[in-house]
């Protein structure tokens, strides 16, 4: 393991508010869980906001209902 993903292992961040444009994409993932992963980021700002190791549409429901910032997004993109 490379010195770079063992560092990875102690960072961890929560997303707080939710930015007014989001980008959503999938890719390809290497742990157990869904095959496909989910990214969100901020293009206004590139930045991303979010890692999920889950697309599925049960698992992004509950993940955005605990924001309660849903209402700043203006757009939302893939």
């Amino acid at each position: 393991m490379s010195t770079i993903a063992r560092i990875f292992d102690y960072i961890s961040y929560s997303l707080n508010k939710l930015p007014e444009v989001i980008s959503i994409d999938e890719f390809k993932g290497t742990t157990n869980k869904d095959k496909y992963h989910c990214i969100l980021v901020d293009p206004v700002k590139s930045v991303v906001l979010d890692i999920l190791d889950q697309r599925n549409f049960d698992f992004l429901v509950k993940y955005f209902k605990k924001f309660t910032s849903r209402e700043n997004v203006k757009l939302c993109g893939y």
